[in-house]
């Protein structure tokens, strides 16, 4: 499969603390969901692209019926299950050590011993769990159990554009972590 390259012109800009909001360009990209974060350009016309501005939005615009370019909806479900993230992830070195667990829903988590309720959690309802299981039941049943890796933590954001994944690269933090596990990524086969 050759490699594609679209033009891919639809820059966020970071919402401003106070004042006034600034000018919002314009762009062929249709922006769904909301952003405390990001302000999304106007799209003008019909879209070619449809991209969710964050995460809660991702499923969402994979099960868009459209002509314009978007995730597919296996790809939404390997982003927002974690079991099929881990199982997607499982070839990069970008793994933690874990192991799948099946999702008790709503519940309380208790360390073998504690006192003050130290090693105590909430699992509350998440509504994210039930727009997955409307799209993948069978992976709305399981979550993860990972190691807990001591140091900073990063977050890669990205799109994928014919089979690479690119980075938002102005959210990497300037870390060496970060490009070597963006390398990683994008040389993930992506469909």
């Amino acid at each position: 499969m050759s490699e594609q390259t679209i033009p891919f012109q639809a820059q966020l800009m970071k919402k401003p603390v106070e004042g006034r909001a600034p000018v919002r360009p314009t762009s062929r990209v249709q922006w769904i969901g909301e952003s405390d974060y990001w302000v999304a350009p106007e799209c003008l016309g019909e879209p070619e692209f449809i991209m969710p501005l964050s995460e809660d939005a991702v499923l969402e615009v994979a099960s868009m019926q459209t002509t314009a370019r978007k995730l597919s909806l296996q790809a939404a479900i390997n982003c927002t299950s974690r079991l099929a993230l881990r199982v997607a992830l499982a070839t990069t070195g970008l793994n933690p050590c874990w192991h799948p667990l099946e999702w008790p829903g709503p519940s309380v988590v208790k360390a073998p011993a504690s006192c003050a309720s130290l090693g105590v959690r909430f699992l509350p309802t998440n509504w994210y769990v039930a727009a997955l299981a409307q799209v993948a039941p069978e992976l709305a049943r399981f979550g993860v159990i990972e190691e807990r890796i001591e140091g900073p933590q990063y977050e890669l954001d990205g799109f994928v554009v014919g089979s690479r994944l690119r980075s938002q690269q102005d959210c990497l933090p300037a870390h060496r972590f970060a490009h070597g596990a963006a390398a990683r990524l994008c040389r993930l086969p992506c469909q």
